[in-house]
């Protein structure tokens, strides 16, 4: 059977909060109609920032999904109107009061579920400017990590945005394939 789109025959919201939720009734190739729950979100802009000693930057703060302080790279959803690059400067900005030299790594898909498109970028040479500047509902701690100490924590699977990580590391030219380890 080829894979191909699936045709959406209806779709209803089943919730709105914080998040909304639709359920969207696929036809499927083999003609079969099943439906999904799918979370519709907003963009959000994630930055891997790295200060001029090569520190990384990590937002540290609780997140009610796991119940536990889960450690993150600087992001957050666009403001109404805004573009990518401006929505990354303002949540590094705001999270952790430094600023740098934004470069546009590329697009992700949030997850196989939602809506959400994550735009991904590299700042470099960051610097702090200003005090956070936090929403009502964010205690957040700004940690610095060195590169070797950062990828520790990737391999231990202790950060929420390995992924863009990852790309990002790939981007700067960090990520080797040692083909002898293959």
């Amino acid at each position: 059977m080829m894979i191909s789109d699936w045709t959406v025959v209806g779709e209803r919201q089943v919730y709105k909060g914080h998040k909304t939720i639709v359920k969207k009734d696929f036809r499927m190739p083999n003609g079969i109609v099943k439906d999904f729950d799918v979370i519709v979100a907003k963009q959000v802009a994630t930055v891997f920032a790295l200060t001029s000693d090569n520190k990384v930057l990590i937002a540290r703060q609780f997140r009610p999904g796991p119940h536990k302080v889960v450690d993150e790279l600087p992001g957050g959803y666009f403001e109404d109107g805004e573009e990518p690059l401006q929505a990354a400067a303002r949540e590094l900005l705001e999270e952790t009061g430094y600023s740098g030299e934004l470069t546009f790594v590329g697009k992700m898909i949030g997850s196989a579920y939602t809506t959400m498109v994550r735009s991904v970028f590299v700042a470099r040479n960051c610097k702090k400017v200003a005090e956070l500047n936090l929403d009502d509902t964010e205690f957040i701690e700004v940690v610095e990590k060195s590169l070797p100490e950062f990828l520790e924590q990737l391999r231990a699977g202790e950060l929420s945005d390995i992924n863009v990580a990852y790309r990002c590391l790939d981007f700067l030219g960090i990520l080797v394939i040692d083909e002898n380890k293959l």
